[in-house]
């Protein structure tokens, strides 16, 4: 198991414009990290660099610069909204988001990209039958599609919000969701703080997910908002976690997606935030290894 953390780590700073992916990784770098989650949802919004004409060159320079500082990227955050709603707005610009997430993946060497499963509503109420369907049908096409690209999908645990349910909240769901699938590049990835809102217990259900377990959102919260903290700063029991992931035969990497732990850190002290960060993430792989 190795550290890694979403670029969105570095993406909000106080007091100035948005940093880019490659000066992310280099003061994440100089903080200690080796390995990278693109976050291509937060690099998708207006003025970001995927958005652009020069969205695929500059991932060649991301790479490039991955080479110089030895580098790598192990998992991508896809764009994402409810991709089983054909009335979103702006859906097609989105659907090519996820599509150019799919070819960045493929030119940095990222074998898991993380997308959310979408919901169908009848009356307002989630149909869990329908959307099982609508899903089936939405990532068997994208499932192809990043196969011929040597990309696995790995399906989000998400929560629910706006006051209704959404699919795959249930962990039942998701599972039955990726079996059903029946592709070898389909696959689950485990968002602590949003199982956590709903008060599941983590190591009973990373047991059963077991080996569709394919990429982590490491983030702690208090159990009642998506929160984004480091681990120990939430209420998350992180020791057993740690052994029940060694148990299970995990072999990816442990990747946070701690942003609001961090954007509001003045600049200033931001290294020295990132290195205690990264203390935290050796902690935890310790405590993998010594379980």
């Amino acid at each position: 198991m190795r550290l890694a953390t979403s670029t969105n780590i570095m993406q909000q700073i106080p007091g100035r414009e948005e940093a880019g992916v490659r000066e992310c990784l280099k003061r994440c770098h100089a903080a200690g990290f080796r390995v990278f989650d693109l976050n291509c949802c937060d690099r998708s919004g207006p003025g970001q660099y995927m958005r652009s004409a020069d969205w695929e060159a500059e991932t060649y320079r991301i790479k490039a610069l991955c080479e110089t500082l030895d580098l790598e990227f192990s998992q991508c955050h896809l764009e994402y909204y409810n991709v089983c709603d054909p009335a979103v707005p702006d859906r097609e610009r989105r659907e090519e988001m996820v599509r150019r997430g799919i070819l960045a993946c493929e030119i940095l060497g990222i074998k898991w990209a993380v997308i959310h499963p979408g919901s169908v509503y009848e009356g307002g109420s989630l149909s869990r039958e329908k959307s099982k369907a609508a899903n089936i049908a939405y990532f068997t096409k994208w499932l192809d599609f990043a196969a011929e690209h040597g990309v696995g999908l790995a399906l989000e645990n998400i929560f629910d919000w706006e006051g209704r349910r959404h699919y795959a909240g249930a962990v039942e769901d998701l599972i039955d969701l990726t079996d059903s699938l029946k592709r070898p590049n389909a696959g689950i990835c485990w968002d602590f703080g949003h199982a956590h809102m709903y008060g599941y217990d983590h190591v009973y259900w990373l047991k059963r997910i077991g080996k569709r377990l394919k990429a982590l959102h490491v983030q702690d919260t208090h159990g009642e908002g998506d929160d984004h903290l480091a681990p120990f700063y939430g209420t998350i029991p992180w020791p057993p976690i740690m052994k029940t992931l060694k148990e299970i035969g995990f072999c990816h990497d442990l990747a946070f997606e701690i942003h609001l732990m961090t954007r509001n850190m003045p600049d200033a002290l931001r290294e020295s935030q990132l290195r205690h960060l990264c203390d935290i993430g050796h902690y935890l792989i310790k405590l993998y290894e010594e379980a």
